[in-house]
């Protein structure tokens, strides 16, 4: 028994109305059952419709979960410091404050 026959036993379903729900006829069905050559696009869509992974309908995986895709973070690297004069509202946005004594007597001379 293929994996495709299987699956739609799992889920008690009649070959005639997968074929049905997923727009193919019932003898494209009874083919791709018997282990007929299947397009990938064709176990794409019934991969799909039953929620598993494609792979495992093909017998390429004994997996049969459905595969997340994955996903992508990319992460900035700091390259440089805020001043310690600088500080967080807590909204957000950065607050410059008054620079100390020290610093102004600098800039004055």
């Amino acid at each position: 028994m293929n994996r495709l026959k299987e699956v739609r036993e799992q889920r008690g379903l009649t070959r005639k109305d997968v074929a049905k729900l997923v727009g193919f006829s019932d003898g494209a069905m009874a083919r791709y059952e018997a282990g007929e050559a299947i397009t990938t696009d064709k176990i794409e869509i019934l991969a799909q419709f039953y929620n598993v992974n494609p792979a495992y309908l093909a017998g390429w995986s004994n997996k049969n979960g459905k595969q997340q895709p994955t996903r992508i973070v990319y992460i900035e690297k700091n390259v440089g410091r805020i001043p310690p004069y600088w500080n967080n509202d807590n909204q957000g946005r950065l607050i410059k404050w008054k620079e100390s004594r020290k610093q102004l007597y600098r800039r004055e001379s």
